[in-house]
């Protein structure tokens, strides 16, 4: 199963952790972004980003896997569109 990833509070001077969805709170954590003061907005957008890195790099491999194979280059499958829709909604924080 693929692993998914999700922005929570760190529970350290507003630190967002991102962490495998549904982990327990003490564990999991892949990475932490640090709170900047003023910078909260930039802090929740770096956050989202990282967070649906996992989902963005399927979604891209599955891009070059299928222009790497002969086939119509405008003939792009809603299996694919909906990978990256939903991957960029997940880094835009839209989810």
């Amino acid at each position: 199963m693929k692993e998914i990833w999700e922005v929570r509070e760190s529970g350290i001077k507003g630190n967002l952790a991102i962490a495998v969805k549904g982990s327990p709170a003490s564990a999991g954590r892949v990475a932490t972004v640090p709170h900047y003061e003023g910078r909260e907005g930039r802090q929740v957008k770096i956050a989202n980003l990282i967070a649906a890195a996992p989902e963005l790099y399927e979604a891209l491999n599955a891009w070059l896997e299928w222009f790497d194979c002969d086939r119509d280059p405008y003939n792009v499958t809603e299996r694919m569109l909906d990978k990256t829709v939903n991957a960029l909604r997940d880094a835009r924080g839209e989810a």
